[in-house]
């Protein structure tokens, strides 16, 4: 039922490759994760290697995943127990090596204008063009209007629209390979023939809700009409992102049926930021707001400040490794193996979990906030999961079958 990703034999794709020192860079050709880690080891004299995104430092173990991404990505390869730092790391401590500490930076700058009144005022007089000239560039969308900003970026992504997209699909689908990951080696699963089957028709759903609301392109998408409660800015134009051209008709009627029997694209198929792309932080977890006033972005301005919003990061307040699947695998249990009953039909038993609150709290802005490094707190979070079990009289069990229906009648 959910097999549709499947086709024939996947052509070669290009790939770069690296150490952790980032030295030299090499080519690769591969079709698949295994081959890519197969040709590194070989090429970099690498036993038992592992891949890393160079960009953020994400493992990627998953031949699912590995699809997803563009080529011509730049990949670093590790041994299991190396620490890998990201390009922003790299960067920073650059910088750090060459300015030195905070107070050290204010003296110079300090000396510098003593020394150079006069090119100071000068500087002080052109301001007002150059940040003319930077909103001008902030505006900006197509590749030719701000070469720079594109730097390293694939030619298929032409707007900077394009890219904000594609980089929160990639964390929401990161999201749901973890998940996925995580079920995966439960016991439960993998003893389980009932329960392996109710987690795969889980994540089936989930894939094709995901599927409708285009993994949630419209998340750092400033063009995308729709604006998150945190956001007060509108703005009138709407910019989606394109299926592949090989699933584009079946993409679209997964679209027009998901969006037809749900509300995700009004309540949660929202952008986080306004119509210049300005991001502001949502605050820790437990707090209504942020309490800094300067954790605050905009990474459509300059290609560092797309480099900075990496270091941003969608915090699930009810987290998923600690919280979410460990309840969505108690449920599990309480169908398969207790036989318990409805959560709100008392005498019913259970069929299913209610998927539709597992899938607001993995992957939407329902429990997910962006924030600020400083603001990502990676302790415990004492909030617990909506998640409940199902019976075949429960209206969400109805709409999803009717879903499902709607959907094996397309692919029939």
């Amino acid at each position: 039922m959910f097999g549709f990703f499947g086709g024939a034999k996947k052509p070669l794709k290009g790939y770069k490759i690296t150490t952790i020192e980032r030295k030299q860079k090499y080519g690769v050709a591969a079709d698949s994760l295994k081959m890519l880690k197969d040709k590194a080891s070989a090429k970099l004299k690498i036993e038992n290697s592992r891949v890393y995104l160079a960009k953020d430092g994400t493992e990627v173990e998953d031949e699912a995943y590995f699809e997803t991404i563009e080529p011509q990505t730049l990949f670093v390869i590790a041994s299991a127990e190396t620490y890998v730092k990201t390009d922003f790391q790299l960067m920073y401590e650059a910088i750090r090596s060459v300015h030195g500490s905070t107070f050290e930076t204010a003296d110079a700058i300090r000396h510098f204008i003593t020394e150079n009144r006069s090119e100071f005022d000068k500087f002080v007089e052109e301001y007002g063009t150059t940040a003319k000239q930077t909103i001008e560039k902030t505006r900006a969308s197509q590749r030719n209007e701000h070469i720079e900003w594109f730097e390293g970026v694939p030619m298929t992504l032409r707007t900077k629209e394009d890219v904000m997209s594609r980089r929160s699909q990639d964390r929401i689908r990161g999201y749901y390979y973890k998940a996925k990951e995580e079920f995966q080696k439960s016991s439960i699963y993998r003893t389980n023939t009932d329960a392996r089957q109710l987690i795969d028709e889980m994540l089936g759903i989930f894939q094709y809700f995901l599927i409708g609301v285009d993994y949630f392109s419209s998340l750092f998408n400033r063009k995308w009409e729709n604006r998150h409660r945190s956001v007060l800015q509108k703005n009138d134009d709407i910019d989606g992102t394109k299926a592949p051209p090989r699933k584009k008709a079946k993409v679209a009627a997964i679209r027009e049926i998901i969006h037809d029997d749900t509300t995700l694209k009004v309540d949660y198929y929202v952008s986080l930021c306004n119509e210049l792309g300005d991001f502001q932080c949502h605050g820790i977890w437990c707090n209504d707001r942020c309490r800094y006033d300067n954790h605050r972005i905009n990474p459509y301005a300059s290609r560092e400040n797309v480099i900075l919003f990496q270091m941003w990061n969608l915090d699930h307040r009810i987290e998923i490794s600690r919280t979410v699947i460990p309840k969505i695998l108690s449920d599990v249990h309480a169908i398969v193996i207790a036989h318990e009953k409805c959560t709100k039909h008392k005498q019913q038993p259970a069929k299913m979990l209610s998927v539709m609150e597992y899938f607001l709290e993995l992957f939407t802005v329902h429990n997910l906030r962006l924030v600020h490094i400083v603001c990502h707190d990676k302790a415990h979070h004492d909030t617990k999961s909506s998640g409940t079990l199902l019976c075949d009289k429960c209206a969400e069990f109805k709409a999803i079958q009717k879903i499902l229906n709607k959907i094996k009648r397309f692919e029939d």
